[in-house]
């Protein structure tokens, strides 16, 4: 979709003028290489002989590090949040796109804030977006710079951009890690679920769509669309999420030994905090336009 206005009911495109990363400032430092977070998450991902043995191993490193995010509430749902946005600059030799693939990753999580019905099938309206931002590791420029002699999950990424194709974007999965089920509140019948499939990949299709930016490739995933059971699901533990120490990751799909070993994208974790904490959009500008000055 590069170079394709979102598709929203927001109105037309307007400059970027939001600073990414804004309402989460203790978080910003893209110039230097985000720390390795020991404590995060091992996700598991396919190894090489999948196909036949089924196996999973802890993942590598992930190809994009985390820098920041945003919390958003909004009245409706907002895709291509990266048109808004100011991203930080970066030093000269980051700035390019290497074999096509732009140095920002942007993961767009619109979240409902309303109740699911049975008999009526809502897909929009008030709600929050949860947004993350990553930058490539420089292990994985080194990669890109390298094609050849790079993993496997590093080629898979470069098609995953630079090739529009639905199909092979299909792929993308999610898996979301609760850390610390047995500290919640939750009921014993909400955690039961959670156990089920805590750290279980899925596949974002079809509530996903792509879009794209000079420096920036940006994953929206729509919550909205999800079908009634994981919307009730949400509805029931949302009031309750600043209790949750919850990981996330990206990866894509491999199918063979060829796109094999996966590895994780990009990884963040979102640690026990409240939903209330969310800004408005117009907040979020007073806010970009107070660090300017």
């Amino acid at each position: 979709m590069e170079g394709r206005p979102a598709e929203n009911g927001a109105g037309a495109a307007v400059p970027p003028r939001l600073r990414a990363g804004t309402t989460f400032p203790d978080l910003e430092n893209v110039q230097q290489q985000y720390p390795e977070k020991d404590d995060m998450t091992a996700f598991r991902v396919r190894q090489l002989g999948y196909v036949e043995n089924n196996r999973k191993d802890v993942s590598g490193p992930a190809l994009y590090a985390p820098f920041g995010r945003d919390l958003l509430t909004l009245p409706k749902k907002r895709y291509h949040m990266g048109e808004l946005l100011e991203l930080p600059e970066l030093p000269p030799e980051f700035t390019d796109p290497i074999a096509g693939v732009p140095p920002y990753l942007i993961l767009n999580v619109m979240l409902p804030n309303y109740d699911p019905s049975m008999l009526v099938t809502k897909v929009d309206g008030p709600g929050w977006a949860y947004v993350f931002y990553f930058v490539l590791t420089q292990s994985a420029r080194s990669q890109l710079a390298d094609l050849e002699n790079a993993s496997a999950a590093v080629r898979t990424l470069v098609k995953f951009i630079t090739v529009d194709d639905p199909a092979f974007r299909e792929r993308l999965k999610l898996i979301c890690m609760l850390c610390n089920i047995d500290e919640t509140k939750f009921s014993s019948m909400v955690k039961r679920g959670i156990y089920d499939y805590n750290m279980k990949p899925f596949l974002t299709r079809p509530q996903h769509k792509f879009f794209r930016g000079p420096n920036y490739f940006e994953i929206d995933l729509d919550v909205h669309e999800f079908s009634y059971l994981p919307k009730k699901v949400w509805a029931s533990i949302r009031e309750r999420v600043d209790e949750c120490q919850v990981d996330i990751g990206l990866t894509i799909e491999g199918r063979d030994d060829s796109e094999l070993p996966e590895l994780i994208l990009a990884q963040a974790r979102v640690d026990k905090y409240g939903l209330h904490h969310a800004v408005t959009l117009q907040e979020m500008q007073a806010m970009s336009d107070e660090a300017r000055d």
